[in-house]
């Protein structure tokens, strides 16, 4: 009788060993279960928060995240947001002329700065011959505009066919020297004279 008890009792400790180790795997599984989920969604919160901050606003409107171009050949500066790309671009008509891109799968206002040595009253008549060599202008709508003590004017021409050619803005000053252009969105363009030094 002895014998048989104790092999029951083995057996029943031998059962209870394995059922123990057996709930320890599974409270390990869902340890790393539950570590995996949490991970996996800050993951996801995180790449949230990164489709909530719209292109807009990594372009414009965060003071954090701006450069300033400096041109001392031509004697001026500008802050513009960071994630625009300046480029150099060759042209017959100005002495230098820097776009700044808007990089590809972004939104936002590129923009030009375009230097010459014509007058304010020839610069205008340049640009408005231009304009009109690409579309049929509905409306122009000027009025003055002032730079560090220059006098200057500002452009918005709007376009017949909005569907294929989008308002376009101006902004000129002479400092009886050099013309400066600023060009861009109508919605972008006084932040951009905000943001324009003449150094000279």
């Amino acid at each position: 009788m002895s014998i048989k008890k104790t092999k029951k009792a083995t057996k029943s400790y031998g059962i209870e060993k394995i059922l123990s180790v057996g709930v320890l795997f599974l409270s390990a599984a869902l340890i790393f279960a539950g570590i995996f989920l949490l991970i996996k969604s800050k993951l996801i919160r995180t790449e949230e928060n990164n489709v909530i901050e719209t292109p807009q606003e990594s372009l414009q409107g965060n003071p954090k995240g701006t450069d300033i171009y400096v041109d001392e050949e031509f004697g001026y500066s500008i802050t513009y947001p960071r994630l625009l790309e300046p480029r150099a671009i060759e042209s017959e008509d100005y002495q230098s002329l820097i776009i700044f891109f808007v990089p590809k799968d972004l939104s936002g206002n590129g923009f030009a700065i375009s230097v010459s040595e014509r007058n304010l009253e020839e610069e205008r008549s340049l640009i408005n011959q231009q304009i009109s060599k690409e579309t049929t202008i509905k409306q122009t709508e000027e009025t003055p505009a002032q730079k560090g003590g220059l006098a200057g004017t500002k452009i918005i021409f709007e376009p017949e066919d909005k569907e294929s050619f989008e308002s376009k803005a101006f902004a000129i000053f002479y400092n009886g020297k050099y013309s400066y252009t600023l060009s861009s969105s109508p919605t972008f363009l006084d932040e951009l004279i905000n943001d324009f030094v003449i150094l000279n």
